[in-house]
């Protein structure tokens, strides 16, 4: 009965451990896109959080703006 309506993300720029390399394909130090996302629900409770690493050099941003003009 929970339904997702508002969210917010935040991305940030990392390098990969050596840990997470192996998973990743990648060489340790190489460079991350990370985006953590909050998702709430229609009473404004947290229903969803997530941390996603991002390979950077297999991945780009694609942003859209929308202005609002106010008199």
């Amino acid at each position: 009965g929970r339904i997702p309506t508002a969210g917010t993300a935040t991305i940030t720029a990392d390098t990969v451990e050596k840990a997470e390399a192996k998973l990743l394909a990648v060489s340790p130090g190489a460079a991350l896109l990370v985006e953590r996302r909050l998702i709430a629900d229609q009473n404004g409770r947290p229903l969803e959080l997530t941390e996603t690493r991002y390979v950077a050099e297999r991945y780009a941003l694609d942003v859209d703006f929308v202005v609002e003009v106010t008199a």
